[in-house]
């Protein structure tokens, strides 16, 4: 009865005492509060906001830092502080979860002991006595038999410790870890939170860095020799030790303190007004040998991570691989280079860009490629130039073809036609070409390959050729107002002269102009994004030909008419079985051909004219049968437009069932060829797609 008061049932023992406990707790949260507020009043709280780690380690370095320091120094000391006091904060951190744990674990087994008594109404104050006593003794164990002998929860989820050591023993406190109690083992895991995973990996993360840190302060200890040239006009080379960890500036120093002695200028001259340019690169004072090493930095002429003098001798100039020659770096006056920054060899230096400096990624001109040919087989449309410019406007307005290559032709192909050229052009200006107008806009991007063509131009002429078409001027600089090419088209040119005996020795062909291009793009001359393409002729060619263009840098290949089908057809099957037409793309030239005149021109211009197959090819094309009356004429030039057409969609038919074709190039040369283009475009014979491309080429390799 002891149960009941003036207000009824007021609960069981039991029942009290949580009331009492639930009451204590109310009044320790109220204290912490009252505490909190009045330290929050006296300005403890914004103070205590306002010591932030960064004021800690001002205040650790003033305690720890006496007099004047350098500059290393002092980044050296306020790094190790940070460290430290990260370090510190780790360890509070971790001290506290544990706590945390310790606590949470000591409650819940508290609450398991309590649930297994007995339920027993008569049984609740001797419950309550035994409960007293163990907590009044509790205080008596020792806190590391407390964390080594845990009790178990009845969920299962109780904490385990592991010994600070091997075997068990030791002085220092072992880990608390999670039971694994309450997962299935034969199911992944890893993905959940788990915080003794989580601190394993960092404690292994740390391990990691620790070690990375004495391995590379082990290397960057390591000396290094450098041979260098003090320039000054003329070079003046030296070789001086550092330490791999040095910077430019450092090593800067060491070469005042080495030159002072001969050279009268380097006495009044600081080490910010010196610059040491590696391999065509200026490189700044903060920049370590270390980093340059390590992340096998490069130059426009060769690598920035080597610095002894180291030349590969080669026979044979191969642009596909990194040049891997290392020359002896420049010391030079700043006051000098601003004076002669105009002339070779100041004129070809640039300032170091790291975003440049690394490994070179594949090259961004074959990527382009690849991108330009992912589609499927492409168009290619040969523009007109000169007296003619524009007249086809409207098929490249026609959005069919993706690329327009603009031919580099000769004043002349024969003797004959040179001296007439000669004749008529004496004191005449020649005519101005008049402007393009700006094409219609397509939804697909589309390119400009312009021809380059050697005939009998200088290595100089070619170079400047190169570098206007790129729309860069002698620096590598893009021009300002310039639309630059997207391809450069090399060929031989047909020029009288170079079929004279012995000219193929002292003239340039296409071989040379790939193998300038390449160097001009590796060493940064040429955009890297711009293609090298060239010519092949499969009808008198080799395929072996084709590898060594491929191989001279060429990415990809335009070919001369297929008019002798037999011979192209067995080039191309040999060309795709040796896989080339899969390392370079093949792009078929294809002639619009309107009557046996223009035939006859096109065997003649690709040198196949006198061939038997040649002969047989000109009876068998379509002639214009003589006929009487206006009916029969106008009947005959109808079958024969007819036979015409037929004629050329069969051999559009046939160009694109040859193995290894990533496309056509589509040249029409008259009017009626254009017409003829249209039509092909029109009723599909010629395929289009928003992945063709267009380009051009000229049928002198």
């Amino acid at each position: 009865m002891s149960n009941y008061g003036m207000g009824g049932y007021v609960g069981s023992t039991e029942d009290q005492r949580r009331i009492e406990r639930q009451l204590k707790e109310r009044e320790e949260q109220h204290r912490q509060y009252e505490e909190a507020k009045a330290a929050a009043a006296k300005g403890a709280g914004l103070r205590q906001f306002g010591a932030a780690s960064s004021e800690a380690i001002e205040h650790a370095f003033k305690n720890e830092t006496i007099g004047l320091v350098t500059r290393e120094q002092f980044v050296e000391k306020r790094l190790t502080i940070e460290e430290r006091l990260k370090a510190e904060q780790k360890r509070i951190r971790h001290e506290a979860e544990e706590e945390a744990l310790r606590e949470k674990e000591r409650l819940r087994a508290k609450k398991a002991k309590s649930e297994q008594k007995h339920k027993l109404s008569f049984d609740d104050d001797f419950g309550e006595e035994e409960e007293e006593e163990e907590e009044a003794a509790a205080p008596a164990r020792p806190p590391q038999q407390q964390a080594a002998q845990p009790p178990s929860s009845s969920n299962g989820a109780a904490m385990e410790q592991e010994p600070a050591n091997g075997n068990g023993g030791g002085n220092g406190a072992g880990k608390l870890r999670y039971a694994k109690l309450g997962k299935d083992p034969s199911v992944r895991t890893d993905f959940l939170p788990d915080k003794d995973r989580e601190r394993e990996e960092e404690e292994l993360r740390e391990k990691l860095k620790a070690e990375y840190a004495l391995r590379t302060a082990a290397i960057k200890a390591e000396p290094l020799e450098i041979v260098y040239s003090y320039y000054n006009g003329t070079g003046h080379r030296r070789v001086v030790t550092v330490r791999k960890g040095d910077t430019i500036g450092q090593f800067l120093k060491a070469v005042v303190e080495q030159l002072t002695p001969q050279f009268r200028e380097i006495r009044t001259t600081s080490v910010q007004n010196l610059m040491y340019v590696k391999e065509d690169i200026i490189l700044p004072h903060t920049v370590t040998f270390y980093d340059l090493i390590i992340n096998k930095a490069q130059g426009k002429s060769g690598p920035l991570f080597q610095f002894d003098l180291h030349e590969h001798a080669t026979t044979v100039f191969d642009p596909r691989i990194k040049s891997q020659d290392s020359h002896a770096g420049k010391v030079v006056d700043r006051h000098w280079y601003n004076k002669n920054k105009h002339i070779y060899p100041a004129s070809r230096w640039a300032p170091f860009d790291e975003s440049k400096a690394g490994v070179p990624a594949p090259e961004e001109a074959a990527r382009r490629v690849d991108q330009l040919f992912g589609s499927g087989p492409v168009l290619c449309l040969e523009r007109s130039v000169g007296e003619k410019h524009g007249v086809d406007l409207n098929l490249w307005d026609s959005c069919h073809f993706r690329a327009q290559v603009y031919p580099d032709l000769p004043l002349a192909s024969t003797w004959r036609d040179l001296l007439r050229r000669t004749v008529q052009t004496v004191g005449r200006q020649p005519d101005a070409v008049g402007e393009e107008p700006p094409a219609q806009p397509c939804p697909t991007e589309r390119w400009t390959v312009r021809t380059v063509a050697a005939q009998l131009r200088s290595r100089d002429q070619l170079r400047a050729m190169m570098l206007s078409a790129a729309g860069v001027d002698a620096a590598g600089d893009p021009k300002p107002g310039v639309q630059p090419a997207d391809a450069l088209l090399f060929v031989s040119g047909s020029h009288p002269a170079r079929r004279l005996p012995g000219a193929s020795k002292w003239l340039q062909d296409s071989f040379d102009l790939l193998l300038l291009a390449s160097a001009m793009r590796e060493e940064g001359y040429l955009p890297a994004s711009l293609s090298l393409w060239a010519v092949e002729n499969p009808m008198l060619a080799p395929v072996a030909r084709l590898r060594q263009k491929a191989e001279a840098g060429a990415e990809v290949v335009l070919t001369q008419p297929p008019l002798l089908w037999e011979r192209t057809a067995r080039w191309a099957e040999e060309a795709h079985s040796s896989l080339l037409s899969s390392n370079v793309k093949v792009v078929l030239g294809l002639p619009i051909v309107p009557s046996a005149g223009n035939l006859d021109f096109w065997l003649r211009l690709c040198g196949v004219r006198h061939l038997p197959e040649a002969q047989a090819l000109l009876q068998a094309f379509p002639q214009l049968e003589p006929a009487e009356g206006a009916d029969g004429q106008r009947r005959s030039k109808e079958a024969h437009a007819a036979a015409v057409r037929q004629w050329n969609a069969d051999l559009i038919r046939k160009s694109l069932e040859l193995p290894g074709i990533s496309g056509l190039h589509v040249m029409p040369l008259t009017k009626s060829a254009r017409q003829l283009t249209l039509d092909f475009l029109a009723d599909g014979t010629l395929p289009s797609s928003p992945g063709i491309v267009g380009g051009a080429s000229t049928c002198n390799a």
